[in-house]
């Protein structure tokens, strides 16, 4: 089936909008392609991965939550961005960004 890689890549984008934690498979679900394709898709439009298009968008929710006024907890932030626990949270902003939440604080 043909498919027109911007807009899958603009329906992932969307997904993410939604919920930025979400799992690369679940969000190509959500598109109606495979991973496969939405993998494909992104390399073809020069997104970068799947993964940075994921990333991307729960930096941008990330920093929303963290400038938001009053400030959010840690707990707070993981839960809006769709994490299962803070210590989730955690770990993918170290592998993302190589440094924990409460460093961001400071």
């Amino acid at each position: 089936m043909a498919y027109d890689a911007r807009l899958v890549v603009q329906a992932a984008a969307a997904a993410l909008g939604s919920a930025p934690a979400r799992r690369i498979g679940a969000v190509a679900a959500a598109c109606g392609v495979s991973r496969h394709t939405l993998v494909r898709a992104c390399l073809k439009c020069g997104a970068g991965s799947a993964r940075d298009l994921r990333d991307a968008a729960l930096h941008r929710r990330m920093h929303a939550l963290m400038t938001a006024v009053p400030p959010k907890t840690i707990k707070e932030i993981s839960d809006a961005l769709g994490f299962s626990t803070p210590r989730s949270f955690a770990r993918w902003l170290k592998r993302a960004d190589g440094v924990v939440p409460q460093s961001l604080r400071a």
